[in-house]
């Protein structure tokens, strides 16, 4: 069975740690979390072959609330690293000091710089984002914009 607690670490070290413990059999893992934990839940893989009668599935992710960041853990995965998230920033970021909008980017320009985000991505897992909804009504654009931010913490 799969273990979620909030917390999990010795008080006296970390009581000032914002940490939710995964356990299952020899793996052990804590999330160290920036802010405080609100909530957390795992997404489950619906399976069409199982019985109505089946009281759980297997979990494929760990979503985790905290305050200024939300989290996705992989757990199909053997280290059950984090998903790449959908957007650039945490929810809750810096304020925003100055910004530069440029736009008709050159492709190879832009290829350049999707492969530098993916460079830094390499300790992510390699599966889809786990969360679907929705309908996508932005219309594929002709050229590709920037928009370049500075922000007051650099």
């Amino acid at each position: 069975p799969l273990i979620v607690i909030s917390g999990g670490m010795p008080r006296a070290s970390y009581g000032d740690r914002h940490t939710v413990s995964i356990m299952q059999g020899d793996n052990h893992v804590v999330a160290d979390l920036t802010s405080r934990v609100v909530d957390f839940l795992t997404i489950n893989r619906a399976d069409e072959k199982d019985a109505i009668e089946t009281d759980r599935d297997d979990p494929q992710a760990l979503v985790i609330l905290a305050e200024e960041e939300l989290v996705v853990l992989d757990l199909e995965s053997e280290s059950w690293p984090c998903f790449r998230l959908p957007y650039l920033n945490s929810v809750h970021s810096s304020a925003v000091t100055c910004s530069q909008h440029i736009n008709d980017i050159p492709e190879q320009l832009w290829q350049k710089l999707i492969d530098a985000g993916d460079n830094q991505c390499k300790n992510f897992t390699h599966r889809e984002w786990p969360i679907n909804g929705g309908k996508n009504l932005v219309t594929p654009s002709v050229s590709k914009d920037l928009l370049l931010t500075g922000h007051e913490d650099g």
